[in-house]
């Protein structure tokens, strides 16, 4: 059974919540391959002028790792389309770059909401502390989440990753992070109030940014047809994590310039 005209390489073998998938994902793709390309061309410029920090390396591997998890997962549903096929392991490996430059771009928000690279050169053992244990929650948290998508959701339902218990605990901590991500850049501000023009805008567009995921899910689960749910919700996460990552650049050069 297939849901259009044999050989219609879009629809013939995409059930409905699939639809338009493919064309994004491979949108998104090329998008994520020019901004690699410029965030490179700028880590040149950064290391001549040794300005070349932890945390724009950090930003560096999230982008990486979201460039490849996007290029697996558009040659997945490429030969899906082709074919017919799945290839679980290929769609599963894409999943878990896009996982790990999530979890890298919270890293590199929360360490700098406490102001490393921007008003200090290295944080308090408390603060590193408090950090490692958020993180090491989130990624087994995480880990936990793939491991119940693998072995419990049932196929031949519509159902996606935040449709379990672990998913709604994962958004729980992406709200924790949020928190965390505020206590420090209220703090940096207590300290160094001439980082203001910085940090208020900061603040506001990652504050946006750390909610749209828990809002986009419970919008998905709650609001959202089944048949609709898949397609809206991974055209949503991987805008929501593009505005994240580009915004991030052009804040880089306006600390740089």
């Amino acid at each position: 059974m297939t849901n259009g005209k044999i050989g219609d390489y879009w629809y013939e073998h995409f059930s409905a919540d699939e639809f338009y998938i493919l064309p994004a994902l491979t949108s998104f793709c090329f998008t994520y391959l020019f901004l690699l390309f410029t965030a490179l061309i700028f880590a040149v410029e950064l290391k001549c002028r040794q300005l070349f920090h932890v945390t724009y390396k950090i930003f560096l591997g999230s982008l990486a790792a979201q460039t490849i998890g996007l290029i697996l997962l558009s040659i997945f549903y490429a030969r899906y389309a082709s074919t017919g096929v799945h290839i679980h392991g290929l769609k599963l490996s894409g999943k878990i770059f896009e996982s790990i430059s999530e979890f890298l771009f919270i890293l590199l928000l929360l360490l700098l909401g406490k102001g490393f690279t921007v008003t200090r050169g290295r944080l308090r053992l408390p603060s590193a502390v408090k950090l490692t244990l958020f993180l090491a929650q989130y990624f087994i948290l995480f880990t936990f989440l793939f491991f119940f998508q693998e072995y419990f959701f049932d196929p031949g339902k519509v159902l996606y990753l935040y449709e379990s218990a672990p998913g709604y605990g994962l958004l729980l901590l992406r709200l924790i992070g949020w928190l965390m991500f505020l206590y420090g850049v209220v703090f940096s501000l207590k300290h160094f109030p001439e980082k203001s023009p910085f940090y208020f805008p900061f603040a506001l567009l990652y504050s946006i940014w750390f909610l749209a995921g828990p809002i986009t899910v419970l919008a998905a689960n709650h609001l959202i047809d089944t048949w609709v749910r898949e397609k809206t919700t991974i055209i949503t996460e991987h805008f929501v994590s593009f505005i994240g990552h580009i915004s991030f650049l052009v804040f880089k050069l306006y600390l740089t310039y």
